[in-house]
């Protein structure tokens, strides 16, 4: 009765390790096609805030800080600056930047950028995958001051 059971439970087991392979090739297929995105994602990401730094440090280099000294507060040239950080984005054409000037005691500029990444594969999970926005300030401020 031994030889029985062991031979049908051999023949019933034939063909679980092609269906475990098939699975498990599926899943690892999958795994490594979101790692794909995500390395993407994160290189868009890298490149989308160097941008965002660059256009917000060339606004900030056109402020005007002349009267710092007598007035406490800078005297902003906002569209110089709105101009320098437009020019800088517009080197990068798939990136949209939006660009913010504040007033104070000090001039900061602050750029909004955000570019669209859908990935590879991951637009078959979602359509909603894709937009990366990034958010970078750059304050002007005299040199040796405190």
């Amino acid at each position: 009765m031994t030889g029985f059971f062991r031979r049908h439970s051999l023949a019933d087991e034939r063909g679980t390790i092609m269906i475990l392979f098939a699975v498990l090739l599926v899943v690892l297929i999958g795994m490594t096609a979101l790692m794909t995105d995500m390395l993407f994602w994160l290189r868009v990401r890298q490149e989308l805030q160097a941008v965002a730094d660059g256009a917000a440090l060339a606004g900030a280099m056109e402020l005007d800080e002349s009267d710092f000294a007598m007035q406490q507060e800078f005297r902003l040239d906002a569209g110089r600056a709105v101009d320098s950080a437009s020019t800088y984005c517009q080197d990068y054409p798939l990136i949209a930047c939006a660009i913010l000037v504040e007033r104070g005691p000090v001039g900061t500029v602050t750029v909004e950028a955000q570019r669209d990444a859908p990935g590879f594969f991951a637009r078959a999970l979602s359509p909603a995958f894709g937009s990366i926005p990034i958010r970078a300030s750059a304050t002007a401020a005299t040199l040796g001051g405190y």
